[in-house]
This record gives C-alpha cells, sequence and structure tokens, in this order.
C-alpha cells in the first residue's frame, strides 16, 4: 500500500515539474510573438510616414522653383487598429462595473480600422532660392495636405 502512494507522491513531483516548464516555455513563446506585433507596427508606421513624404517631395518639387525637395516627418506613437468590443455593464450591489471583450468571428477579432498617427512636426530642405513667395507656397502645401498648423513646419533652403 505505501509502494502505490510512494509511486503517487513521485508522479504528482513530476506533474508539478511538467506543468511549470510548460508554462514557462508559454510565457517564453508568448513574448516573441508580442515582440513580432510589435515589430510590424512599427514597420506599419515607417512605411506610412516613407510613404508621406515620398508624397510631399513629389508634390514640393511640382512648385515653380522647388528643386530637390527633401522632407522629415515626425510622429507621436503608431498605427493603432480599433477592434469591435463588446461592453458588458455588471450592477451588484449599487456597485456597477464594466467589462469588455474582443468581438470574434471565426476566432478572429473583427477590425473596424486604423487609427494613423498624430503628425508632431515636418522639417523641409529644398533648392528654393532663398524666395519668399516659394517657401510660403511650401507652407501651404504641408499645411493643406497634411492639416498641421505652420508652427510644426520648418522649412530651410539649400
Amino acid at each position: 500500500m505505501f509502494d502505490k502512494l510512494k509511486k503517487l507522491k513521485i508522479k504528482k513531483e513530476y506533474v508539478i515539474v511538467i506543468i511549470l516548464i510548460i508554462t514557462v516555455i508559454f510565457i517564453v513563446f508568448s513574448t516573441f510573438y508580442d515582440k513580432d506585433n510589435s515589430q510590424n507596427t512599427t514597420n506599419s508606421t515607417n512605411e506610412y510616414v516613407l510613404n508621406l513624404e515620398r508624397r510631399l517631395e513629389q508634390s514640393i518639387e511640382q512648385i515653380e522653383g522647388v528643386k530637390n525637395a527633401t522632407v522629415l516627418i515626425s510622429v507621436d506613437g503608431g498605427i493603432t487598429t480599433l477592434i469591435a468590443e463588446d461592453v458588458k455593464k455588471v450592477d451588484e450591489n449599487g456597485k456597477v462595473t464594466y467589462t469588455s471583450s474582443p468581438v470574434l468571428v471565426g476566432g478572429e477579432p473583427i477590425v473596424l480600422g486604423e487609427v494613423y498617427p498624430k503628425i508632431t512636426g515636418v522639417i523641409v530642405v529644398c533648392d528654393c532660392n532663398g524666395n519668399f513667395a516659394i517657401n510660403s507656397y511650401v507652407l501651404d502645401v504641408i499645411t493643406t495636405a497634411l492639416s498641421i498648423p505652420c508652427d510644426k513646419i520648418t522649412i530651410l533652403t539649400q
């Protein structure tokens, strides 16, 4: 009888060790998965900013008197994905709590859209022969295209 109990005790210890190992493996893989998602978000944000810079450069170079425009845009944060959520209100003894969970279809969350990062500043370096009128046109193009105030924009001449 005692032999069976001793064997069970040893087996319980093995089971505990195996559960601990599986937990550690799960934590390690979830950490790598989160880093991959964060890297994808960073790449998407970089692509978004580079695309904006390229399009602004092309637009600015179309202004008469402007040559070789280079644009640098700084942003605050990254692209955020909006996911549909189911919010539930629970009222217990006068205490109200809200819980939310993502709405899933086929095991995947419903994506409502993306929120792009706020533009915090723009620097433009271009060859416009120091013409103030051309600088004004460049400023107008940027403020109109990006919907940002002119105090967030710096225009430098080559």
